[in-house]
């Protein structure tokens, strides 16, 4: 399970760099018709519902309002961000910063052979209708501009049991955190903590008194990456651990785990990303020292230790 997940992951980096472009938080569809010929944008959109329907990640780097037009919503242009031209984002900007009709004129005058280009007459265009010129052109350059494109990668979703139709259509607001950014959602470490579980030794016992002292440690180090006052996060643990540096849709296939080395030879934490399970040795005692180690760990091994 979780070998797959991580294979989607990849797959997911590799599409994402492939069809889209802009920044991470706000990508759009790239326009390139040697992929439109190969039916590459086809092949993503399948890939992409093959890994959500098997618990792999989605593709949360779309376009609030692409994702909208996407799946039958309307659009609140805000920004302009995710128009990669600078050119065109430039006569965005000059349209929507006009604020008498003489700098509207200006502004439309200035880009009319573009306009034109874009199928709009400019001569009869007034300042108040300026919002819905900027929204006509903001839906074009993200959605008509690229439609064959996003047509595409629609036909293949459906390809997978008709996945767009009737599955995302259906429930947009649902799907929609698999493919948009949703930065509110932060991991947190009430939330890691249910997701795993300590084997401890027996109560009463010296190993466990020595678990007891190498926990605090680590929860104490769960608490800083959660406060933000050090060079990982918690997202960086979960990578360490698992492989995955967010919770796949379904979640993990079972409960994650911490148990314990035998002796102090070990004298960084070890994971295991397959059985997703973080060794530590007994005798940890000492929660600046644990910091260090943990970082050190995370770190050095870029995210993986042993699989």
């Amino acid at each position: 399970m979780l070998n797959l997940y991580l294979h989607f992951r990849e797959l997911m980096k590799a599409i994402k760099e492939a069809i889209l472009e802009g920044p991470d938080s706000n990508k759009v569809f790239r326009h390139d018709i040697s992929l439109l010929h190969k039916k590459t944008y086809e092949t993503c959109g399948t890939l992409v519902a093959w890994s959500i329907l098997n618990g792999g990640p989605g593709l949360p780097v779309f376009n609030t309002d692409l994702f909208s037009l996407m799946t039958g919503g309307d659009i609140d242009v805000q920004d302009f961000t995710s128009v990669v031209d600078s050119d065109v984002r430039a006569i965005f900007l000059q349209i929507q910063e006009a604020t008498t009709e003489e700098q509207f004129e200006e502004a439309l005058s200035k880009n009319s052979d573009w306009l034109l280009n874009q199928g709009l007459a400019p001569y009869n265009l007034k300042i108040d209708r300026k919002d819905e010129l900027l929204k006509i052109l903001f839906k074009n350059e993200i959605y008509f501009r690229v439609h064959s494109e996003i047509s595409q990668f629609i036909d293949g979703l459906n390809r997978v049991g008709n996945f767009h139709t009737s599955a995302i259509l259906r429930a947009a607001k649902e799907f929609k955190t698999l493919f948009t950014p949703n930065p509110v959602n932060h991991l947190t470490f009430s939330g890691l903590r249910q997701m795993y579980k300590i084997e401890f030794s027996p109560v009463g016992s010296n190993h466990r008194q020595q678990e007891d002292e190498a926990i605090y440690c680590f929860e104490s180090f769960c608490s800083d990456c959660e406060a933000g006052i050090l060079e990982v996060s918690l997202e960086d643990l979960l990578a360490f651990w698992t492989g995955a540096s967010e919770v796949p849709p379904l979640g993990f296939d079972h409960k994650l785990r911490i148990t314990f080395n035998e002796n102090s030879q070990y004298l960084l934490p070890i994971a295991h990303t397959c059985t997703l399970v973080i060794r530590l040795w007994r005798g940890y005692n000492d929660p600046d020292q644990f910091r260090c180690d943990m970082i050190k760990a995370i770190t050095w091994t870029g995210g993986f230790h042993l699989a």
